[in-house]
């Protein structure tokens, strides 16, 4: 029982931290980011946040916490977390007037959508996909939301 019990304890000091870094959307500078999406063709989300702004806890909390919303960001984006306090030539540049705000733009740091405020993990998975399936091509956010 004993070796059992040890083999155990060792496989979940293995797995359980590979789990919570599966679990992490992977951010990359701002300039990196740029070259990252060139490079795989994958559209750029920008992720602008203040460290006292309650909802940008919410939505760290839930939204870019949840699974689905990881895994679509882990394999079809490249990711940038932005503290606009740090950085705030990115927040004017992106006409950032609120926080959380989400800008989501092409390969070629061309915009497509910004999405200010807090947004759920579901809604979020939804706009997710309306980027990674090229929806903004023929139809606004609005419209795919809705179902139109």
């Amino acid at each position: 029982m004993g070796k059992v019990k040890g083999a155990f304890l060792a496989t979940l000091t293995w797995v359980l931290p590979s789990l919570a870094f599966s679990q992490q959307v992977s951010w990359l500078p701002y300039d990196r980011a740029l070259e990252e999406a060139q490079r795989t063709g994958k559209p750029i989300f920008l992720y602008f946040f203040t460290k006292d702004c309650p909802y940008c806890r919410k939505m760290d909390s839930e939204t870019l916490v949840s699974s689905r919303v990881v895994e679509y960001l882990r394999e079809g984006f490249v990711s940038v977390r932005i503290d606009a306090d740090r950085q705030p030539q990115l927040a004017r540049r992106y006409m950032v007037r609120g926080f959380p705000t989400s800008w989501f733009l092409t390969s070629e740091g061309k915009p497509i959508s910004s999405l200010p405020g807090y947004v759920g993990p579901d809604e979020f998975a939804r706009v997710l996909r309306y980027v990674i399936g090229g929806h903004y091509r023929s139809k606004s956010l609005r419209e795919y939301l809705s179902g139109s």
